[in-house]
């Protein structure tokens, strides 16, 4: 009698798995769709801002310009992918199809702001990037 073939500890690692080839194929899936949005409001925004307001136009050159839109996307892009990949981790940890968030109990106010910051990192990016962007173009 053979025995079956087990698979190294390597391979269950491998970026070849399938399973890291899924993982990847969400990431990139919702890191373009999380993405795209961002990058049609950061457009349109210094469209605008371009257009009708002449201390922007001549506060910022084109490398400026390219950076307000470009910067909003490629963080949503790299906080969705790695949100997704996390689940996947988490859902392979646990055996799940799915990772439901965990519900803590017992925690101090300041633990259960740093859960939640880190459970909407791009919520909470933008409301700590707003005042920024605010006070720059304000002077």
């Amino acid at each position: 009698m053979a025995a079956s073939p087990q698979p190294d500890a390597t391979e269950a690692y491998s970026m070849e798995s399938k399973k890291a080839q899924g993982a990847m194929n969400d990431a990139l899936s919702n890191a373009l769709t999380t993405a795209a949005p961002w990058l049609a409001i950061s457009s349109a925004a210094v469209y605008a801002a371009n257009s009708y307001w002449p201390a922007f136009r001549k506060s910022f050159g084109a490398s400026g310009k390219t950076s307000l839109v470009i910067m909003p996307p490629i963080v949503a892009y790299n906080l969705a992918g790695e949100a997704s990949v996390l689940r996947s981790l988490r859902a392979d940890a646990d055996g799940e199809a799915v990772a439901a968030p965990s519900k803590r109990t017992g925690m101090t106010w300041h633990l259960r702001a740093a859960n939640l910051f880190c459970e909407h990192t791009l919520l909470s990016f933008a409301v700590v990037i707003t005042p920024m962007y605010g006070a720059i173009l304000a002077n």
